[in-house]
């Protein structure tokens, strides 16, 4: 099916483009592409089944050298979805991402339910990344909960309440180490992620 470019600022590796299949009533259709839009012309009945497969793959997003607050960074993403690496995973998330695999894992015990990725960082420690919608949601979970364990920082405040940037209740909005205004802790540390160290 066609390529089409989603955006010029950004560059996912691997590529995915347009669809793996797509059937109605059960008949392949090969569907002209306009705009980005899959286009069918038919007379359409009640009842019809129109079935797709998109091409899902772990991508690396690297934003244009020309966006100075994510230069030599990646972003993760899967599908339609972006990840974040938090603390409460591991207990360093300024580390650079390993050129290994990614991985997804369907995690059941873990914030009710997420495709969690796994990898590993350049050290080869293990990396965990969540779907950014889940982000800073484990406030009540003490660190022997958390997937990381005993590693795991309980100073941090997981919830959607913690300071954006911001090393402190009432400080100013701050470029973290990793390029832009990021979920902060109590102390200070960047407590999630989207933006990681590219290898």
């Amino acid at each position: 099916m066609a390529n089409r470019k989603t955006s010029e600022l950004y560059s996912p590796t691997p590529e995915v483009s347009g669809l793996k299949s797509l059937t109605v009533n059960g008949k392949s259709v090969t569907p002209g592409i306009e705009n980005g839009y899959a286009v069918i012309t038919r007379e359409w009945q009640a009842g019809d089944k129109l079935e797709l497969a998109l091409p899902m793959s772990v991508q690396r997003v690297k934003a244009d050298e020309k966006i100075a607050a994510d230069r030599g960074l990646v972003a993760l993403r899967y599908g339609p979805l972006l990840y974040n690496v938090e603390r409460a995973d591991q207990p360093d998330i300024s580390l650079a991402l390993g050129a290994g695999a990614l991985a997804t894992e369907w995690r059941g015990d873990l914030l009710q339910g997420v495709l969690t990725l796994r990898g590993k960082w350049a050290d080869g420690s293990p990396l965990v990344a969540i779907p950014n919608y889940a982000r800073n949601n484990r406030s009540s979970q003490s660190p022997s909960q958390t997937p990381g364990g005993e590693s795991s920082n309980p100073a941090i405040d997981y919830s959607g309440g913690a300071s954006v940037g911001a090393t402190g209740a009432g400080a100013p909005t701050n470029a973290s180490a990793v390029g832009r205004p990021q979920i902060r802790g109590r102390f200070g540390e960047a407590a999630s992620v989207v933006w990681i160290k590219d290898q």
